[in-house]
């Protein structure tokens, strides 16, 4: 007999909620454009990147499931599929910065470079216009073979036989050949270009493990709501598949600090003054508490929350677990996005609240509709 839906928090918010939350996000965002645009585009960086992000990792998990066969994803697949939806949304937003470049990353001012012979180094590489340009290469990627992706898993959730899974497959193996390279120069162009001097040959991957560990943290909450309110079957959120997810959460919380911890402790132990900058700026002038919270909120807390088997099967532990993975990446990215271009207190400011919830609107409101067309996948 198949267990019934767990009971967990009711998240049945208005429809309009998102909306309003969104609005929100871009009326403080103008307003942030007339009277201190130096402290809102690294929001607005923050809130892009972070969106696409998690657009990625719900294609990321659809092309894991697919290309190592895994069957019990399966139930929760149209939830992964609709979070993609949000990926021609942070395409449109990244051309904004062509207008604010020059607020956020270093090379984009002409008095900066001249001042600073690192930077002039980067030579035309580091441009807007040449940036821009591959960032829409990495768009066409990412939604052109995201698109082949869902199409297939959709067909091989409908028709379920060897030849719909091989093609499923295939599109996901293309999709991860496609993700590597365009994530890891996603992540140099936009945030790891921030820096001044700092260099970091695992940044990329370090954002990939803050990527995917809450895309999970998002894919194990909307599936429990969905569930909840009748969207999804009792079974796409039975004992075995919440497991399964737990097992994912716990294995990248440890793959996150483990990689965290080789970035810090290689830059520690060598000691190099281009390289241990970038650490020192983070432990000083009051980010420090920030600094230890980043690493006990995406690595401490939901490892020991999610030590236990019987833990990985309770919902409200996943919901809580999930709940602190997802406030540790906005943290993370806050560390690393916001805090060099300010360079300041580490005080919050109005837009480093109010552009995340708008974000989360904007978010909510895309997975929506796009969860509504799943139609009949959503019930499988």
């Amino acid at each position: 007999m198949m267990p019934s839906a767990p009971a967990i928090p009711t998240t049945a918010l208005p429809v309009a909620v998102p909306r309003i939350l969104a609005g929100v996000g871009g009326l403080v965002f103008v307003l942030g454009l007339l009277l201190s645009p130096r402290g809102v585009w690294p929001d607005m960086l923050l809130c892009v990147f972070g969106l696409a992000c998690t657009g990625l990792g719900g294609a990321l998990f659809v092309a894991l499931l697919h290309v190592t066969g895994a069957r019990w994803g399966r139930r929760v697949l149209p939830v992964a599929h609709a979070m993609v939806a949000i990926l021609p949304f942070t395409a449109a937003a990244t051309v904004a910065f062509a207008f604010g470049s020059s607020f956020l990353w270093p090379w984009a001012d002409p008095s900066a470079v001249a001042a600073d012979p690192h930077l002039g180094a980067r030579g035309p590489f580091m441009s807007v216009p040449f940036l821009l340009a591959r960032q829409a290469v990495c768009y066409v990627v990412w939604i052109g073979l995201g698109a082949v992706l869902l199409r297939r898993s959709r067909r091989a959730i409908a028709v379920d036989d060897v030849a719909t899974r091989a093609a499923a497959a295939r599109a996901a193996a293309w999709f991860l050949v496609g993700f590597a390279p365009t994530f890891s120069m996603t992540a140099f162009d936009l945030v790891l270009s921030l820096e001044r001097q700092f260099s970091s040959t695992i940044f990329a991957i370090h954002h990939f493990a803050g990527a995917f560990l809450s895309a999970l943290a998002l894919i194990t909450m909307l599936a429990l709501a969905a569930a909840r309110r009748d969207l999804l079957p009792a079974r796409a959120v039975a004992q075995d598949v919440l497991h399964d997810l737990g097992k994912l959460l716990f294995a990248f919380a440890f793959f996150w600090g483990y990689i965290w911890f080789c970035q810090f402790m290689l830059i520690w132990y060598t000691n190099m003054p281009e390289e241990t900058g970038y650490y020192a700026l983070r432990h000083a002038g009051g980010w420090e508490p920030i600094a230890i919270l980043n690493v006990l909120l995406n690595w401490t807390v939901p490892f020991l929350l999610l030590l236990s088997a019987r833990a990985k099967q309770r919902p409200r532990v996943l919901w809580l677990a999930c709940v602190v993975i997802l406030v540790g990446r906005l943290v993370d990215l806050h560390l690393a996005i916001v805090q060099p271009s300010l360079g300041a207190s580490p005080a919050l400011r109005l837009s480093d609240v109010a552009l995340p919830v708008g974000a989360c609107g904007a978010f909510l409101w895309s997975w929506r509709r796009a969860f509504a067309r799943e139609g009949s996948g959503a019930g499988t």
